[in-house]
């Protein structure tokens, strides 16, 4: 992986550094921290991967002249905000008994996300400025009602990441071009729809049944009524599957994210591992999409009770 393999041994540093500031934290919020810290490190195994968050700031090194341990310093900044907004995330989901430490977590993480990220950005630089709309963003996304379509509303995926273009216009502030962060944010808004799309597609069954959010299942109340109701107003995991693999749904799908791919391309301003990165998320969704329709074609004739059957284990 291009957009990856080149930055191993930066991230190593960019965690290492976020570890040694949550290390300063009370216990035992500090090993908690470190715990959920190593969670998200993508050099470790089984971790949950966020690419964008820590290696958007080193993409942009593509485009425009910025020191090593400039990028370092953005990317570690946003690691510890990444955390925060993770925690965030859980709270919203998870029960409520769970909330004091989870809190005193956040609030941790979030004060070290400052202390650092002042150290590159003074208080009067334009880059709380812009720290402060795209929290905005961020809660306006995680607060609005999910029933608008995202086809036509980007902003109801993208806005639940928003703080992750804190990398690409931290950068572009150092290095000078601050003219450039319109056009960068608006490539960063539809590589997040179009990743969002990816997780979405990823975690369906799961989502179905806890009720969360999610693009993909969006798609199928609209289309198909008949199929979103079970008698109390909730889609099943069975009629999801329907939709999803004998109704096109997964191919309508796949073709939004051609779609963002193609938006990109006419911003004609992206950095190539950014590029790669998008081009690799829109690759799965299509290679995903022609497998359901190939299997779908040849077992239409008698075959998909069995497919259903295989598919719903």
């Amino acid at each position: 992986m291009k957009w990856f393999d080149p930055y191993k041994d930066e991230l190593s540093l960019v965690f290492q550094a976020a570890e040694d500031r949550i290390r300063l934290f009370p216990e035992p919020l500090s090993e908690q921290g470190i715990h959920y810290l190593n969670g998200f490190n993508p050099l470790r195994r089984q971790s949950v991967n966020n690419y964008v968050c820590y290696l958007l700031p080193y993409w942009m090194q593509e485009l425009v002249p910025l020191p090593t341990e400039q990028c370092r310093g953005i990317a570690t900044g946003n690691v510890l905000l990444m955390l925060y907004f993770f925690i965030q995330d859980d709270l919203m989901d998870g029960e409520q008994h769970r909330w004091k430490e989870q809190l005193a977590l956040a609030n941790l993480l979030y004060a070290a996300f400052l202390e650092h990220q002042l150290q590159l950005f003074p208080s009067q630089s334009s880059y709380w400025q812009y720290f402060s709309t795209y929290i905005r963003e961020w809660a306006a996304a995680v607060s609005r009602s999910p029933k608008g379509d995202f086809r036509s509303q980007p902003e109801l995926l993208w806005g639940k990441s928003a703080p992750v273009k804190l990398g690409s216009t931290g950068a572009l502030l150092l290095a000078g071009r601050e003219d450039a962060i319109p056009q960068a944010a608006s490539v960063v808004e539809q590589l997040l729809v179009t990743l969002q799309m990816a997780d979405d597609w990823a975690d369906w069954r799961d989502d179905v049944q806890t009720g969360s959010d999610n693009s993909l299942l969006s798609l199928i109340p609209p289309a198909f009524p008949e199929m979103a109701d079970d008698g109390h107003g909730k889609l099943t995991e069975a009629r999801a599957a329907q939709a999803i693999f004998t109704h096109h749904i997964m191919k309508s799908y796949a073709e939004h994210a051609i779609r963002n791919n193609e938006r990109i391309q006419q911003l004609n301003w992206i950095a190539p591992s950014l590029e790669s990165f998008h081009q690799a998320l829109v690759d799965d969704l299509v290679q995903a999409a022609n497998h359901i329709e190939k299997s779908r074609d040849m077992l239409k004739m008698g075959g998909l009770d069995y497919y259903l059957s295989k598919i719903n284990k």
